[in-house]
């Protein structure tokens, strides 16, 4: 693969701290004057590698990210509790901040050399900026809902101004962020609408050479920026400094369609395909055993300690078309589930014959499909937004609501069995027809609607894109979920509302640090929290 996108020349300046200190230059810094073939469609397919390990799913993405951190608050795999449960481990954390600043700092590099192109140089390689782009406030809407306030206009300049003083980067309010984030997905959906078609031949065979997200198909860009943008929107539309924002970007791109067209189906999801260019979810690229390392490898017991089903998501899914799909029973064929309140004593009996007690992720569709692909964003979580967005009343009706609501049961149901259909490890399920999709659709949709859309969208990301499902809850406190409180923690006794920002940044960045030292904390809820 290496060979494949030109990796090796992108050796400018793969490691990226907001600021770091004089005597760590020389060894982290490699002049990009002494590199060779940087160029632009280069820099764009590095912005996307150097965050390959949380996008494709990987030991790193499923295990240390979502298993041991995450789903200790979304509920969404079976965690044994444990003293300590709730406090997220700072430097798997600390991992995830450098893969985004690696991303950031290849983006700096791929902006300096596009602004240095003459007029026709700009001509022919804006597309790979403006992809770049894209992909990278995906990246950097994670990096905010993790942390809040991050380092964005200022960092990842080390490798072109040289100076390590002015290395030091301010941190941008999560508002700003989002801010922008939001204005400028508007702007790149109009430009790219602009650019299709109407780029150069070699443009355009380059683009397909090196996207191997979207393979250079322009409209998949437009449909991924704008239901970037429709998340965004969503998040900080119900409260905070910028729900009246939310509110009318939510209301500009449900009412004005083909101008902002988004993932409709499940054939427009936006995702990385495996093996398509080298990527194997079974191996990480250092040789380890990927996402089955990460959900079976970690004891002797032949289902591993972490892919056992929680109570949580099995309770709500009695009947569940998808529930097989998802999750597998117990040896006696029973969909049990780790109960999460429970005390870590009264877990241990049954953790010792877990296969006897516990249902399991599904390993055809998850653990050991060899065709599993890095999700960044599907078809149902969009509808799930139309839905609510309809439902709060900030577009449509309470009658497009419930459509939009079944829809995307719908798409989640022939997701989860496209995934499982593509597994070479055991035989695929067969899917239900329609008509039983189409049935249990309209059942789900009850009360208000408000848990209903929580509770569904909940589901169908917890496995997929935990972080989501995290802000879900974090946002709307539905679906309403129980926790063990963890006397034995002297400071994260419940589930925390963020990460605390990594030593380096106040080591090494200790002035700007200084900005936001007094929000440093695990309970600091993000802007957009309920």
């Amino acid at each position: 693969m290496k060979n494949r996108f030109c990796i090796a020349a992108l050796t400018v300046m793969l490691f990226s701290f907001t600021g770091c200190k004089d005597s760590l230059f020389d060894e982290l810094y490699i002049d990009p004057s002494k590199t060779t073939e940087v160029s632009c469609e280069k820099l764009m397919t590095g912005v996307f590698y150097q965050s390959l390990r949380v996008t494709k799913p990987s030991y790193y993405h499923y295990y240390t990210m979502n298993i041991m951190t995450l789903a200790r608050y979304t509920q969404t795999v079976g965690v044994a509790n444990s003293e300590g449960m709730f406090h997220p481990n700072d430097g798997y954390n600390t991992g995830r901040w450098q893969v985004f600043y690696k991303s950031l700092t290849n983006f700096r590099l791929l902006e300096d050399t596009y602004s240095k192109l003459d007029a026709a140089g700009r001509s022919d390689n804006e597309i790979f900026l403006l992809a770049a782009k894209v992909f990278l406030y995906g990246q950097l809407q994670e990096i905010v809902d993790l942390w809040g306030d991050v380092p964005f206009s200022e960092a990842g300049m080390l490798p072109i101004t040289g100076d390590v003083v002015s290395s030091y980067a301010k941190y941008d309010s999560a508002e700003e962020l989002y801010r922008l984030m939001l204005t400028e997905l508007k702007a790149i959906n109009t430009r790219l609408s602009e650019l299709d078609g109407k780029l150069s031949s070699v443009a355009t065979t380059y683009f397909i050479g090196q996207d191997y997200i979207n393979k250079g198909d322009i409209m998949k860009w437009r449909r991924y920026a704008n239901s970037l943008r429709l998340r965004m929107a969503m998040h900080v539309a119900s409260q905070g400094a910028l729900a009246d924002e939310g509110k009318a970007a939510l209301k500009e791109m449900l009412d004005n369609a083909t101008t902002y067209p988004l993932v409709e189906s499940n054939d427009q999801n936006i995702q990385i395909t495996a093996d398509a260019f080298g990527f194997n979810p079974l191996k990480d690229e250092d040789g380890s055993n990927g996402i089955m390392q990460a959900f079976e490898g970690l004891t002797n017991d032949p289902l591993g300690a972490t892919n056992r089903a929680p109570k949580s998501m099995l309770d709500r899914m009695v009947d569940d078309p998808r529930l097989p799909v998802m999750f597998s029973p117990n040896t006696n064929g029973e969909y049990k589930g780790l109960v999460p309140e429970d005390r870590p004593e009264d877990q241990s009996p049954g953790l010792e014959a877990a296969p006897n007690i516990y249902a399991s992720i599904d390993s055809a569709t998850i653990s050991r499909n060899d065709n599993m692909p890095g999700i960044l964003f599907t078809a149902a979580e969009v509808s799930f937004i139309k839905a609510e967005a309809c439902n709060e009343g900030y577009a449509g009706s309470i009658a497009q609501a419930q459509t939009e609501f079944e829809k995307a049961v719908t798409q989640s149901i022939n997701f989860y069995f496209d995934l499982n259909s593509v597994s070479t490890y055991a035989t695929p399920l067969e899917r239900p027809d329609a008509a039983t999709i189409a049935t249990f659709a309209t059942s789900k949709w009850t009360g208000d609607g408000k848990e209903a859309i929580a509770t569904q969208k909940w589901l169908h990301l917890g496995l997929i894109h935990t972080e989501e499902a995290w802000n879900g809850l974090r946002r709307t406190k539905l679906p309403a979920l129980t926790y063990m409180t963890d006397n034995s923690s002297t400071s994260c006794k419940t589930p925390v509302d963020r990460f605390v920002y990594p030593i380096d940044e106040s080591d090494f960045n200790s002035a700007n640090y200084e900005t936001v030292k007094a929000k440093d904390t695990y309970y600091t809820k993000l802007f957009w929290a309920k």
